[in-house]
């Protein structure tokens, strides 16, 4: 967390530096379309988690101060989340505390979400029709559904302790909406873009990304059912790849005139 906030305070303090050092600079605007997997998984206040796969479907523009240095505007529509993994205490309904441990729920959620960020970006371009980008910073996410798939497995009637009555145990998986997590959340992210030009204005481009919750989605958040001990809020974290095509608008050339 620390090292990608000091990765956009050095990105913001260069981007100032650079455009104040610029007499002659190009600045032109680009438009985006990319669609990609998103590997999602929760924070480790949980321990019992694990990672899903979701989808991302981004529509980014780039607006370029000069030949290095831009700023970017992202809009996704994206399936986050993760799994997590949760036991149901019934101690406190009088049953034999050995089958504890046997009652369990392992859910897959998937947060459908609208994503607003905005970040500078660093484009440099090692080969002739390659051009690598590096870019940091905040975007907010909006839930518009919440989706739940899970596997339980359980007793469906508890052991009586005699040997004539065994217990019955059974697994069920399902599907259902929920509503379960925070309406919105804030993360920070950090990415590289690769940019292979096709023509005089389109490219092919990669992006990788990685996107840290830094707000909560859900308070309270306990693996152990019935039991207050084992509580924390949960932060959804994920990492991207997706593909697509840039188009580049018109080119506009400043000069700047010096002063005798």
């Amino acid at each position: 967390m620390k090292k990608i906030l000091s990765l956009l305070t050095f990105f913001l303090l260069l981007i100032s530096v650079s455009v104040k050092a610029q007499t002659d600079t190009t600045r032109k605007i680009t438009l985006s379309l990319l669609g990609g997997v998103s590997n999602n998984y929760f924070t480790d206040e949980q321990p019992l988690r694990s990672n899903n796969i979701g989808y991302v479907v981004n529509a980014r523009a780039a607006y370029s101060f000069n030949k290095h240095w831009g700023l970017q505007f992202d809009a996704n529509i994206a399936a986050s989340g993760g799994k997590l993994l949760t036991f149901r205490d019934d101690r406190n309904l009088g049953f034999d505390p050995t089958i504890t441990f046997a009652n369990s729920k392992l859910s897959s959620y998937y947060l459908h979400n609208m994503e607003f960020g905005i970040a500078p970006k660093y484009s440099f371009g090692p080969f002739d029709k390659m051009n690598i980008s590096v870019y940091a910073g905040p975007s907010i996410s909006f839930v518009f559904n919440e989706w739940e798939k899970y596997e339980k497995t359980g007793y469906l009637l508890p052991p009586t302790g005699t040997s004539a009555s065994l217990p019955v145990m059974n697994t069920i998986t399902n599907r259902q909406f929920i509503d379960y997590f925070e309406p919105q959340w804030v993360n920070l992210n950090a990415g590289l873009s690769l940019n292979y030009s096709v023509n005089k204005r389109g490219s092919i481009i990669m992006d990788f990304r990685f996107s840290n919750g830094i707000t909560p989605v859900r308070f309270g958040q306990s693996y152990m059912t019935g039991n207050p001990l084992f509580r924390g809020n949960i932060r959804t974290n994920n990492v991207r790849i997706a593909l697509g095509y840039t188009y580049s608008l018109k080119k506009i050339t400043f000069r700047s005139k010096n002063k005798k």
